[in-house]
């Protein structure tokens, strides 16, 4: 595992799955929503992968960290965006980050540890070493959460 901006310590172990099960557009997924909306918290931590999917090939995993309010017009679902419009949008919220976290997973130690552990571990990993730790909310894109032992860390799983 190759990380940019990842720290190298053990990560906690994951629980089991998500208990905020989101399977559609429902009323469940609006108040994951309405919990980041009203929250304390003064960051928000996304973080999602390419490449879980495929049987064979790297892994990439991405947690992007901005202060809570923070919008762009253009920002809504990157699958709808051409890859025109997200190459110009790279800059701007690359700017506008708090922090970024890139981890690029190999082949060869997906194999040897299985995907998932490799999912989760990164995903742990990247939660238990944010800089801005608290209050938070981490958003994952996925239905796995992490085992976070910092007050005032509160994760929104929103399943695929």
């Amino acid at each position: 595992m190759t990380g940019r901006g990842l720290a190298t310590a053990r990560p906690p172990p994951f629980s089991h799955r998500c208990k905020e099960s989101i399977l559609t557009l429902s009323r469940e997924q609006e108040e994951g929503i309405n919990r980041i909306m009203y929250s304390d918290a003064h960051y928000i931590m996304g973080i999602d992968e390419v490449g879980y999917g495929p049987l064979a090939g790297p892994l990439t995993v991405a947690a992007i960290t901005y202060s809570k309010g923070w919008t762009h017009a253009d920002v809504r679902d990157s699958k709808k965006l051409s890859a025109k419009k997200r190459e110009s949008l790279e800059l701007d919220l690359t700017i506008a980050a708090m922090e970024v976290n890139i981890v690029d997973v190999s082949p060869a130690d997906i194999d040897r540890l299985n995907i998932f552990t490799v999912l989760h571990d990164v995903i742990t990993s990247m939660v238990a070493t944010a800089m801005f730790k608290a209050p938070i909310i981490v958003v994952i894109d996925g239905n796995w959460k992490p085992q976070v032992a910092y007050p005032g860390v509160e994760v929104i799983c929103f399943p695929k």
